[in-house]
């Protein structure tokens, strides 16, 4: 089999880990993606590239889907879009904001393409209300190694469905999606802010509040005693119309421009000290908190995507996002236990989040990260300490009932993923074998995992 060379680049995601050199191709149609599988035999495909992990990188070929950037129809009736892989949710933000309508549920970045999103099955803050993006996909096209191009739906090609929405890019190339959209009054949220004072109460925060569509906590990750774990809950509901100013109606889904805390993208990296930026960005939320609960009215670029605004490679290396999920019925002890051991291990974390997460059906033959419980996500900077630490932990999630979220997985072990994922893991690959028989996409995340 002839083998295609691509482009010899190097290749990081938004953690700045890991970083290696690989041949790259980006097909600016979709056929000529099909005509580039039948010479590849070791390929993943990649979209914007902003995951935090290794699932969407390859040591052989990486092939890019941003050519394919076109939005094809929309529907007013029914609210379905159909655009191809490599648009971004940004970009579909920018292009139906104003006109009403918004993604049933999309993650703390835009900056995510859309085939990424499928890959991914990305979470949002309302998980506990409308489930993971997959739940709101309609149908696919994917370009698989044995069948060519593919149309797949929960009633077509079902098994490839379901494999595909958060299978990692492992089950072939996605080309289009067809995704329902919502109507939106506005583009603005009605916030409730609500301080916490430790984790339990954090958690007891989470659940009092879940009748509102949307919450999200930043949690202080450097508060020890019975401080550890406190919070600031955000919560919130799109403000209708009426509840605006005139200037706040016209203005689009962009950050408000009020001044605030600015650091440059490329600040000096030995000038800035991670645990003290930790506790400077956490100390900003305690503020905000400091009256118990408040409400306001913030864009909701400024509710939806708080982080887009951080880049973490001002802060030198790499950086890793460890989350996982915890079932309701372990979550305060368990994360009592495990918050205690980030804690005390001294390694500051920038970015800490608690989303609180609802029932999803469990399909055949997937392996999407989200289930009924708790799902926290805290950000590390890479050295060799955090691995030893990774190992911890991840024995602590899996005794708990819990597992890890693979687009921001980088070292979880092959045993790890079959615990906490069980038998959904042997149904995900029976479906990959039929759809990929000869193993032609891998990560080097699945080869870690064992997933071939």
């Amino acid at each position: 089999m002839n083998q295609i060379i691509g482009q010899k680049r190097r290749l990081t995601n938004a953690g700045s880990y890991p970083i290696l050199d690989t041949n790259v191709i980006e097909p600016s149609s979709r056929d000529s993606m099909r005509q580039v599988l039948p010479d590849v035999d070791n390929c993943i495909a990649r979209g914007a590239g902003n995951s935090i992990g290794d699932g969407a990188i390859n040591d052989r070929l990486v092939v890019s889907t941003r050519g394919l950037d076109r939005m094809l129809a929309f529907d007013e009736t029914t609210g379905v879009l159909v655009a191809e892989a490599g648009v971004t949710l940004a970009e579909i933000a920018d292009s139906f904001a104003l006109r009403g309508w918004f993604l049933a549920t999309t993650p703390g970045t835009n900056q995510i393409s859309l085939g990424g999103a499928v890959a991914s099955d990305v979470h949002g803050k309302n998980h506990h209300v409308v489930g993971s993006f997959g739940r709101h996909v309609r149908w696919l096209d994917v370009l698989t190694a044995e069948h060519g191009i593919v149309r797949c739906s929960p009633t077509e090609n079902a098994d490839l469905f379901y494999a595909t929405c958060g299978g990692i890019g492992l089950t072939g190339i996605i080309l289009t999606v067809a995704v329902s959209m919502v109507r939106i009054p506005s583009n603005w949220i009605k916030q409730v802010g609500i301080k916490t004072n430790s984790l339990l109460e954090t958690l007891e925060a989470c659940e009092e509040n879940a009748h509102y569509s949307y919450s999200v906590a930043w949690i202080d990750s450097h508060a020890r005693g019975s401080a550890m774990g406190r919070g600031y809950l955000m919560c919130g509901e799109f403000a209708p119309v009426e509840a605006l100013e005139p200037a706040m109606v016209a203005q689009g889904l962009a950050p408000n421009k009020a001044p605030g805390l600015k650091i440059p993208a490329y600040f000096p990296v030995p000038l800035l000290n991670l645990p003290i930026w930790s506790q400077v960005i956490n100390g900003i939320y305690g503020y905000k908190g400091r009256k118990g609960v408040s409400e306001s009215l913030i864009n909701a670029a400024d509710f939806f995507f708080p982080l887009q605004s951080i880049n973490l490679k001002m802060f030198g290396g790499g950086h890793i996002t460890y989350q996982f999920v915890l079932p309701y019925a372990a979550s305060r002890d368990g994360f009592v236990s495990i918050f205690k051991k980030i804690v005390d291990s001294g390694q500051g974390s920038l970015i800490s989040v608690l989303k609180l997460f609802g029932p999803q059906e469990q399909w055949p033959g997937n392996i999407s990260f989200p289930m009924e419980g708790y799902n926290l996500g805290i950000d590390f900077k890479v050295n060799r300490n955090m691995f030893e630490l990774f190992r911890e932990l991840d024995a602590m999630v899996l005794d708990y009932g819990g597992r890890h979220y693979l687009t921001k997985d980088v070292c979880l072990s092959a045993e790890g993923l079959r615990r906490g994922y069980g038998k959904s893991v042997d149904e995900f690959l029976a479906v990959k074998r039929k759809w990929d028989p000869n193993n032609a996409f891998r990560s080097l995340q699945s080869m870690r995992l064992e997933l071939y």
